[in-house]
């Protein structure tokens, strides 16, 4: 038998006590600020590529908008009865129908590249213009084909500052 007044108790965990709870449940203010900068950082990690990939996503729709309108030219061309040369002054202006030559988004610029000539007939002379969008990161190349008017497009290559 022991001589002392105290006992020995053995530890239970937590959910195997009898009584009330001694501990309060939940989370500290500090558990909570840790866990919200974590998030915090984590964002600030993720969100600045994914705005660049949704631009390029824009950027890309916006490009195969031109392209359409661009393989739908020579048609507009002969459907008009007009040779359309593509200069700077022909993709400035409407054509008879009133609407510009190439369909081009706000803020996107157009120059002549190669100079080339739709004639009515339906067939091309090989002519090529650069593309540029409003937020001026990327550029393109349409390049029209001799003979078939095929349109193909092409990403230049970035200029270095």
């Amino acid at each position: 038998m022991p001589t002392s007044a105290t006992t020995w108790v053995p530890y239970l965990p937590r959910s195997e006590r009898r009584g009330p709870s001694t501990g309060r449940t939940g989370f500290t203010l500090l558990e909570v600020l840790i866990a919200l900068s974590i998030i915090a950082m984590a964002a600030a990690v993720v969100l600045p590529g994914l705005a660049q990939r949704l631009d390029s996503a824009f950027s890309d729709a916006d490009l195969e908008q031109v392209l359409a309108s661009a393989r739908l030219l020579p048609a507009r061309a002969a459907t008009l009865g007009i040779d359309l040369r593509l200069d700077a002054g022909a993709l400035a202006r409407p054509l008879p129908d009133g609407r510009p030559p190439l369909d081009l988004p706000p803020g996107w610029t157009v120059q002549a590249d190669h100079v080339g000539t739709l004639w009515s007939s339906g067939t091309c002379d090989a002519a090529s213009v650069l593309l540029q969008p409003a937020s001026g990161t990327r550029r393109w190349r349409i390049s029209i084909a001799r003979q078939t008017c095929a349109v193909t497009s092409s990403e230049l290559a970035q200029a270095s500052p």
